[in-house]
């Protein structure tokens, strides 16, 4: 329930009329109402009367019955970091017809699902749609969502084996994320950085491979971050032996990490594959 009682008291602190509050926004019987408690807006209206008054959502609407979207997508973005993608789509579920979501949260939560839906199934048709409509809104609108957006359509696109495509989405993805901070934004630069290093890596570009590898593991060991690190020790020993043309000390150690990695993450496609290698260097795990 919206606390009008709240909204009525900053609105007199302000000497702000019910008229100037309404103006541009809603009426001033609305504003009568909500303050009486007689009559819910809509979350955008409300939105645009707690901004006015320079209260949030969480002082405007009674906290038991308060869902912020903005922290619950981010709450499953840090689940997709570590990989775990049932406990990421629980976050998700919170989130019902009946909460207010910002135009930007909304394509945000769009990204999330259909990153879920990719990489925990592997069906990549609707994700790549849903990718490219939500890549349509621009640059400008959607900071950094859209390298975000497009390093994964770059990867959902080279899984696909559309080389060109990927080639394209990967580069730009790249180059529009050094805009961004990243020591802001820990899971789009360590999502970036991930899909980067595997593309470079599967098109034998072995030196931004291991550029964008090693830039992956120092970040995550900075933030004190597991989530991808086991993929990009992966990606970082391939690249080194496919740079040298052999295995060396380096790329065997790189190996071990990721075998490290994967076995604390759980990921049985990364422990499989650094398995295998190893094995076939004579180098035997149990």
């Amino acid at each position: 329930m919206i606390n009008g009682e709240l909204i009525r008291k900053r609105r007199k602190e302000l000497k702000m009329s019910q008229n100037e509050l309404a103006e541009g926004i809603t009426s001033q019987g609305m504003i009568s109402q909500i303050e009486t408690r007689s009559s819910t807006p809509s979350g955008e209206t409300l939105e645009k009367i707690v901004t006015r008054l320079n209260l949030s959502f969480a002082e405007a609407v009674e906290t038991d019955e308060f869902v912020d979207a903005g922290e619950i997508i981010l709450a499953a973005s840090v689940r997709l970091i570590h990989q775990q993608y049932e406990a990421g789509s629980e976050f998700l579920e919170k989130i019902n017809d009946k909460t207010y979501i910002r135009p930007d949260q909304q394509l945000f939560l769009e990204f999330t699902r259909a990153w879920i839906a990719a990489h925990s199934t592997g069906e990549r048709s609707d994700t790549i749609f849903t990718y490219n409509k939500i890549l349509q809104e621009g640059q400008q609108k959607l900071g950094v969502l859209w390298p975000l957006v497009a390093s994964d359509l770059g990867y959902q696109y080279l899984c696909e084996g559309q080389l060109e495509a990927a080639s394209y989405y990967t580069d730009l993805a790249v180059e529009a994320f050094q805009k961004f901070d990243s020591e802001k934004y820990d899971y789009a630069a360590l999502t970036i950085w991930t899909n980067a290093s595997f593309y470079y890596l599967e098109t034998k570009q072995y030196e931004k491979a291991i550029h964008f590898a090693q830039l992956g593991i120092d970040y995550a060991q900075k933030k004190l971050i597991s989530g991808p690190v086991d993929i990009l020790y992966c990606n970082l020993a391939f690249a080194l032996a496919g740079k040298i043309g052999k295995w060396t000390s380096d790329s065997i150690k790189a190996l071990y990490m990721a075998y490290t990695f994967s076995d604390h993450t759980n990921n049985a496609k990364v422990h499989h594959k650094v398995v295998t290698a190893l094995n076939a260097q004579v180098f035997s795990l149990n």
